[in-house]
């Protein structure tokens, strides 16, 4: 897996600047290649007209008009990329709403790397 992940490329939408910041270092050090860290849907709406990632780690609530569900949504009916969800927000009915967006998986705040990266490992190998 290790000579794989440099080729994975993924797009961070997170509005925690520090969060996005530790994320990314957390990808990196395990040869993920980190194209961008936006702080809003709409800005990953445009982001994709541009670039393709291979896979996107997107927090729920975010900065602007959208949050993460339903820019996932929008995602889901116009690219095949695979999202998944870091949220603090895990209570029944953000779940709920959240599985309308189709991720491949969710993970909780505060999530730990190991976690981050073996749910990484999954998605982008299933």
């Amino acid at each position: 897996m290790r000579s794989k992940a440099k080729e994975i490329k993924i797009l961070l939408v997170e509005d925690e600047l520090i969060i996005g910041e530790h994320i990314s270092v957390e990808l990196q050090k395990h040869g993920f290649e980190v194209l961008e860290i936006l702080t809003k849907g709409e800005y990953a709406l445009e982001f994709l007209v541009k670039k393709k990632p291979d896979l996107i780690i997107m927090d729920i609530q975010l900065a602007g008009n959208l949050d993460g569900i339903e820019t996932a949504k929008i995602i889901g009916d116009s690219y095949a990329i695979p999202v998944i969800f870091l949220t603090s927000n895990v209570d029944d009915k953000t779940f709920e709403r959240s599985k309308t967006a189709k991720p491949s998986a969710i993970i909780g705040k505060p999530f730990k790397s190991k976690e981050l990266i073996r749910t990484v490992e999954i998605v982008m190998h299933t």
